[in-house]
């Protein structure tokens, strides 16, 4: 009665999520079940099932680890323990190590989820699918969101863990069988890889660690007694084999919001585990005294395929890499010419005096047009610096709009350092009809510099600004303000480059002609008194 139960359960449950789910990882619309999810398990397998003493409808439990791209099936025995029934090699799965955090980020789910007859769709487009329950209230509590989160045939991820067609036969099957025993749901646990001292010491500098050292909480509870891990969520955080405390009439609930109630650890779990867990700290305690190299934090990879797999698929591969490591590097690759065309201009008449390192800002008129070509390099220039102008910033008649000059380099040939103190001298009359600014910019993020005084900028109307007795202004950039100095003092952070912008607004005819000069920054010792 109970596999007559679950059978048509499968049916009619297929039916809805087929005519009512989008297609992202389900399939068509149709009532019956089709012969592939009817399939009997093949005969090897049956054979290692009664090897391994497990009755063909027991509960099964299933783990993925990412890394190793792995998937295993454990089914309970004769015992009433879980032991492993086979490990199947990933064909593909999606975006990086790190649990998913929103819809269309690509990455497959890291967690504990449980899957209910409802969730097995056998009219998948990809062959067979399961749907693994995320989020489940886990993720939930922490504002994660996504949907239609499987384990699939046909060899293609989008967030998914995706098999091949004759390996989730074998799984949907496995998953059907264990159904018909009985059983409402089965567990499934997802890892970011083996959570094994050797390989958190490779990812201690990962920002996921305190998430995955969390789930190797449950991972250490079921290696530790083959049992499935009763899993909880309160606090927002998960909770395994919990239990009333002794002699507690309360009832234990769990909010995944609110504060955790008081609960023991089930002793027998608790105890086991807690050796496990206190072997690995030692280990892990070890390799990070012995300097064990560290992962990079992030693959630049999208997802990953067992290395089984890559002969048969060459070009599940080659989309691994073209929308991960490639598309990255191409990335780094064009920020760095757009860097390189505004950092070290190269364009006919870049600089405003060929002697000095004050280059124009802004090199392409209003249209941006040459007549036989378009000024994109020019334009690049502008927009990784400053993303876009207006014709204003680029008119000549004296007296209106404004003019733009840019230092990358002092007087010697240097690029800005952070760490040094810098001296710019504003010679005496600057040809402005309203006023003269200077800020300095962070290199990398093209903003003003970030610091303590949280100021980025001189202008020549700025009160306590000191002159010089003809008139000329001493500016310093740097660390530390020299003494007297104060009030002529941007401050910049040790090891992280700038570049400074020089505006005349309301630019006079000495500036047009280029008969005032405006000299280079100096690299100065740190001044010790006024001049």
């Amino acid at each position: 009665m109970i596999r007559t139960t679950v059978l048509r359960a499968l049916v009619l449950t297929a039916a809805f999520a087929a005519a009512s789910t989008p297609v992202t990882c389900l399939g068509e619309n149709s009532s019956r079940l089709p012969t592939k999810a009817t399939k009997k398990l093949p005969p090897e397998l049956l054979l290692l099932l009664r090897q391994k003493k497990m009755p063909i409808h027991s509960p099964i439990l299933v783990r993925v680890f990412k890394e190793e791209a792995e998937l295993e099936v454990w089914k309970q025995d004769t015992t009433g323990r879980f032991q492993i029934l086979k490990t199947y090699p990933i064909c593909r799965w999606s975006g990086d190590l790190g649990p998913k955090l929103q819809e269309g980020d690509r990455q497959t789910p890291e967690g504990f989820y449980r899957v209910t007859p409802e969730l097995m769709n056998p009219h998948s487009n990809y062959y067979l699918a399961i749907n693994i329950g995320y989020p489940n209230n886990f993720d939930k509590a922490n504002n994660r969101d996504g949907s239609l989160l499987m384990i699939h045939g046909d060899c293609w991820s989008s967030g998914c863990y995706a098999m091949t067609d004759e390996q989730i036969s074998e799984i949907y099957s496995l998953a059907r069988d264990s159904f018909q025993g009985g059983r409402p749901s089965f567990q499934v646990q997802t890892y970011p890889f083996r959570l094994t001292p050797a390989n958190l010491a490779r990812h201690r500098n990962n920002p996921n660690l305190a998430f995955w050292k969390m789930l190797k909480i449950g991972n250490d509870h079921f290696e530790a007694t083959h049992l499935e891990p009763k899993v909880d969520v309160c606090n927002r955080l998960y909770v395994f084999d919990a239990q009333r405390p002794p002699n507690s009439p309360k009832p234990l609930v769990f909010n995944p919001t609110d504060k955790c109630p008081a609960f023991v650890v089930n002793p027998k779990i608790a105890r086991r585990a807690l050796e496990k867990q206190r072997a690995d700290e030692l280990e892990y305690a070890q390799l990070l005294e012995d300097n064990m190299p560290a992962a990079p934090i992030y693959s630049e990879l999208d997802g990953g395929m067992n290395k089984v797999f890559l002969a048969r698929f060459p070009d599940r591969v080659t989309l691994s890499k073209r929308l991960g490591l490639d598309l990255a590097q191409g990335a780094l690759v064009g920020e760095l010419m757009s860097m390189n065309i505004s950092y070290a201009k190269r364009f006919e008449n870049s600089y405003y005096w060929p002697d000095t390192k004050w280059a124009y800002v802004i090199i392409f008129g209003p249209s941006q047009e040459k007549k036989n070509y378009s000024e994109l390099d020019e334009r690049a220039d502008y927009f990784y610096e400053a993303v876009t102008s207006s014709k204003g910033m680029v008119s000549t008649p004296p007296g209106i709009e404004q003019a733009h000059l840019g230092a990358y380099k002092d007087k010697n040939g240097k690029w800005f350092d952070g760490g040094k103190t810098y001296k710019l001298t504003v010679p005496p009359n600057p040809p402005a009809k309203q006023f003269w600014l200077l800020t300095i910019y962070d290199t990398y993020n093209r903003i003003g510099i970030d610091d303590k005084t949280q100021n980025a900028d001189f202008w020549s109307r700025d009160e306590g600004l000191r002159k010089n007795p003809d008139g000329s202004v001493d500016l310093y950039v740097g660390p530390e303000a020299p003494a007297g100095y104060e009030k002529n003092w941007l401050q910049t952070n040790p090891g992280k480059a700038w570049f400074a912008y020089f505006r005349l607004f309301g630019p006079l005819e000495p500036y047009l002609s280029r008969s005032w000069k405006l000299p280079d920054f100096e690299d100065v010792a740190p001044t010790t008194g006024p001049k």
